[in-house]
């Protein structure tokens, strides 16, 4: 599975952060990000912790960034916007001066979908939730779409996912386990977590054999007093199986303001993406960019195809004829005799040429 594909699984005009006034425009009466607060002196107990963990999910019902930043493996920084609405609404755009629009992927209240102007082709991958929910491939992603939420803190939290008690790790840290069911395989949740702000610092998250699935680190925590919340302004994700790594920078956000695009923010960009093919992942017969088909004989001691020339391995070689030996007849010509002159015998349907892979939008 490639990069492109990988950045599926992973990411899925703002205001200026708690002020209440036009988009764009930094009020020098706007409130400012203060230190976070103290809540625990000792370490706390499971369900004390959990709270604490859940209080940006609570509070921010919308998120926007303004002035964000985001850069790859191998990319220089581009500008970014992402838009987050609970629940499961996000939409993140990156674009460049020089190269125009590059990343284009969403997610609504029906379908997700991505595209990436870098892709060999431009293809638009797209699926609905409900169908994607019972596809093959969503039986094999380790990687959930509500992680795109949860990289920002977002965290909603049961007692009964967490194991065991809040425990120390390291200089002002505690560590928190949890295990998460997904439809492929359980997951294994290590959270990092300020020993007395509270807020997440790391999270590990491993599939049900212990190979880690991505590693997210947030920092430049700041507190927004007006809305209650403590929210990261730098992310970093590290992909292991693709060694990717991505970092998002946001200076500033806009907390559970209204979007400036209205609804619209959140539509599938039909008209602007119209020109490339479109993709349904959710399609069994879909394959991901850079998988090639199942081999014809996949079943252990199954003989493989013959090549022209080729023996059987263990099979006795052919013998040259001996002195002296003569072919039998051969078997007469068809059609056989019966048949009226001129007769050709049918030819089998001209099979149609294979068509390339394309979704259909329901």
């Amino acid at each position: 599975m490639n990069r492109t594909f990988i950045i599926i699984a992973l990411l899925t005009a703002a205001v200026a952060p708690g002020c209440r006034s036009w988009p764009g425009f930094n009020s020098p009466w706007a409130a400012k990000p203060d230190a976070p607060p103290v809540l625990f002196s000792a370490i706390p107990a499971k369900e004390e912790l959990i709270a604490a963990l859940n209080v940006p999910y609570s509070k921010v019902q919308a998120l926007q960034t303004q002035g964000a930043t985001i850069s790859v493996s191998g990319i220089p920084n581009i500008g970014a916007d992402i838009s987050l609405q609970q629940p499961g609404r996000f939409r993140f755009k990156a674009s460049s001066s020089f190269m125009g629009q590059l990343v284009d992927m969403g997610s609504n209240d029906e379908m997700l979908w991505f595209w990436t102007s870098q892709g060999s082709p431009p293809d638009v991958f797209f699926a609905r939730h409900d169908r994607l929910a019972m596809s093959p491939l969503r039986q094999r992603l380790a990687i959930d779409p509500s992680m795109i939420t949860e990289a920002f803190g977002l965290l909603d939290l049961k007692p009964e996912q967490v194991i065991g008690e809040p425990t120390t790790a390291g200089k002002d840290r505690l560590q928190l386990v949890c295990r998460q069911h997904t439809p492929g395989g359980d997951l294994t949740r290590t959270l990092l977590i300020h020993n007395k702000q509270g807020y997440l610092l790391e999270q590990r998250i491993t599939d049900a054999a212990g190979r880690p699935v991505v590693n997210a680190r947030l920092s430049q925590q700041r507190h927004y007093q007006l809305d209650g919340v403590t929210l990261p302004h730098e992310i970093d994700l590290h992909i292991p199986s693709g060694d990717m790594r991505v970092t998002l920078r946001v200076p500033r956000y806009g907390i559970n303001q209204p979007f400036p695009n209205g609804e619209a923010t959140f539509a599938f960009p039909r008209e602007q993406l119209a020109q490339h093919r479109m993709v349904d992942i959710a399609d069994p017969n879909f394959l991901p960019p850079g998988q090639q088909p199942p081999a014809q004989y996949s079943s252990p001691g199954y003989p493989p195809p013959m090549q022209p020339g080729m023996q059987p391995v263990g099979y006795p070689q052919q013998q040259a004829a001996p002195p002296g030996y003569q072919q039998p007849n051969p078997q007469p010509a068809y059609p056989p005799s019966g048949y009226p002159p001129g007769y050709q015998p049918p030819r089998a349907a001209a099979q149609p040429a294979a068509q390339p892979l394309r979704g259909r939008l329901y």
